[in-house]
């Protein structure tokens, strides 16, 4: 499946086509009430997502990463 595919190019797919990978695809039907998430289910994944990220916030810099931005600061100055 393509990503620039879209919902009404999908539930023309029948479940005996087969897609680039050679496995069936399933057909699939748009939601014909609404073409997006619903607010609640929107806020809901964004609260998810805060809190999976948040971590990255508070986390320590791993040193290795830290390592290496101190030889690409030392670099940057010998270039000038």
């Amino acid at each position: 499946m393509k990503r620039t595919e879209t919902p009404s190019t999908l539930s023309s797919l029948k479940s005996d086509e087969t897609g680039a990978d050679g496995m069936p695809s399933p057909q699939i039907q748009p939601d014909t009430d609404s073409m997006g998430l619903s607010p609640a289910v929107q806020k809901h994944i964004g609260n998810l997502l805060k809190v999976s990220y948040q971590n990255l916030l508070t986390d320590p810099v791993p040193d290795r990463f830290a390592s290496l931005l101190d030889q690409l600061e030392q670099a940057e100055k010998k270039g000038k």
